[in-house]
């Protein structure tokens, strides 16, 4: 009788000395064209919501204090896109979606690299086909948001992290001037990625050493010099010195008033909490199972992980910490960590196929079975995830954002073509940006707070109230005499309108209803 012996399957080696080689720089040059590809057809034409209308009127008047954009106004981040903008002639949406599409594309080449050089090629590469089918990385790729940018900075500043601690970087000052500079795209990279790159760097320190603590110095200077470029030409573009301080005082005492979990309580953690599971599940679907799964790896087999397991969990602990206790607000915003979750999940699932191969033979059919194992696993995510997105019909979906697009499109042009401004008065709330943008010549607005009750009649002279929100729409009962227009989609959106003499208007906010007096 013959035993068989187990055979450690051969697998693809990092990248030597952190150096890629051309194919690893030609593939992550396919994975970002490839991922360009899958957001071309999908691309929104109008601003989504909110802050894409922020971030067009700071196209015209940048100002963080009047957030132009929200405080802590993403210097680089506008000022990119003022560059494309007058290299290209595109407007404001086009504009700020070409850099999604571009920063979603080089995050899954940064990804594929980063993976190749923790773990190897083909982890490298299925995290990066799990950026390009994740439902809500996919959604933000074709919106007016920063989101994208926040995924790309993530990785980027891992990348320099990971590659201080492997001693790859000549002189490490420059990767802090590097991180200090990304923060500037995008400043929230301080606070969740600081922990990660300060322990990198200390740790390549030689403390026995004059130049240890000559690097330190450098390190502190250089980081410093990155975050002083970007925080004195927000305050020189805003309303001079001090700009930016007033203006992220402010916003941080409505955040922590609002949700923080200090001065909420369990309350504010709760919601919190609810935010946080639903953003990362509509970020991670199914990838969330081989990433647990990475996790009872490296603590089954600590020694063979080494330093990239603690490395990925200190790489997504400061976000997660933060959104849990202070502010959480959009989907976005899990993208901070979501590249460190979809490396874990590729080891899991490189893991997985190592472990089935374990007990071949021989080591080259140990290879054929670890590939065909990894090509099964790979194939159970990535085609439901792509359908998620491109089939499904669901919130986040190429259908639903086509819709809401179109009705946006739709109700501006009906607004403009049917209601004169003399005699209309808007009624909106979450739409107030997009009225400011498309809408500018109707003065006479209404802004409805969803939290908060208001009682008002329309001035002399308005003849008729548009209701231009095609969410608020949808949450009131309609009087009798109001007018609806199906904008898109079967009736999802309208556009709401009714005569406004001698009306008087009730936003009921607790009941969500808008009732009518005559």
């Amino acid at each position: 009788m013959v035993t068989a012996r187990p055979v450690t399957p051969t697998t693809t080696p990092p990248a030597t000395c952190g150096r890629w080689s051309r194919r690893d720089l030609l593939l992550a040059a396919l994975l970002a064209l490839l991922t360009a590809l899958s957001r071309l057809p999908f691309r929104t034409t109008m601003l989504y919501a909110w802050d894409s209308g922020l971030f067009a009127q700071a196209l015209r008047d940048y100002n963080v204090v009047v957030h132009h954009p929200q405080p802590p106004g993403y210097v680089f981040y506008v000022g990119t896109a003022k560059l494309l903008q007058a290299l290209t002639g595109l407007g404001a949406n086009d504009t700020y979606v070409a850099i999604s599409i571009a920063a979603a594309s080089l995050t899954a080449a940064a990804l594929y690299l980063l993976g190749a050089a923790m773990f190897d090629r083909p982890t490298g590469a299925l995290a990066a086909l799990l950026a390009l089918t994740s439902v809500s990385f996919w959604l933000f790729s074709e919106l007016a948001y920063p989101y994208t940018v926040l995924a790309l900075g993530s990785t980027m500043i891992a990348l320099l992290a990971w590659r201080l601690l492997q001693r790859q970087l000549a002189w490490p000052p420059l990767a802090a001037l590097a991180f200090g500079l990304i923060a500037g795209f995008r400043q929230d990279l301080l606070l969740f990625l600081g922990p990660l790159f300060a322990v990198c760097y200390l740790l390549t320190l030689d403390w026995r050493t004059r130049r240890g603590w000559a690097l330190l110095g450098l390190g502190l200077l250089a980081g410093a010099v990155g975050v002083a470029t970007w925080w004195i030409g927000t305050d020189l573009a805003s309303e001079g010195w001090g700009s930016l301080w007033r203006a992220l005082t402010i916003q941080s005492v409505n955040v922590e008033r609002g949700t923080s979990a200090f001065a909420t309580g369990d309350t504010g953690l709760r919601a919190n909490a609810t935010l946080l599971r639903w953003f990362s599940k509509d970020a991670l679907h199914l990838a969330v199972f081989p990433a647990l799964a990475y996790g009872g790896f490296w603590l089954t087999q600590p020694r063979r992980e080494g330093r990239r397991a603690p490395f990925l969990l200190l790489w997504m602990t400061p976000a997660i910490l933060f959104y849990l206790l202070v502010h959480i607000g959009e989907e976005g915003y899990v993208f901070s960590f979501l590249p460190a979750v979809l490396l874990a999940a590729a080891a899991g699932l490189t893991r997985a196929a190592s472990a089935v191969a374990e007990n071949a033979l021989r080591a080259r059919s140990a290879l054929v079975v670890r590939t065909t194992a990894l090509v099964a696993l790979a194939a159970l995510i990535l085609p439901y995830h792509a359908w998620l997105f491109l089939g499904s019909g669901r919130l986040l979906s190429a259908e639903r954002l086509a819709c809401k697009d179109a009705a946006i499109a739709r109700a501006i042009s009906d607004i403009a073509a049917e209601y004169p401004p003399a005699t209309t008065q808007l009624v909106t709330s979450a739409y107030l940006q997009h009225q400011r943008v498309y809408l500018p010549q109707y003065t006479r607005v209404q802004f409805l707070d969803p939290d908060y009750d208001a009682t008002w009649t329309p001035p002399p002279g308005v003849q008729q109230v548009v209701v231009f929100d095609l969410e608020l729409v949808q949450r009131f009962d309609r009087p009798r005499d109001w007018r609806l227009e199906p904008l898109a989609c079967g009736g999802r959106y309208n556009l709401a309108s009714v005569p406004a003499s001698g009306q008087l208007f009730t936003w009921d906010a607790r009941q969500v209803r808008l009732e009518v007096s005559p």
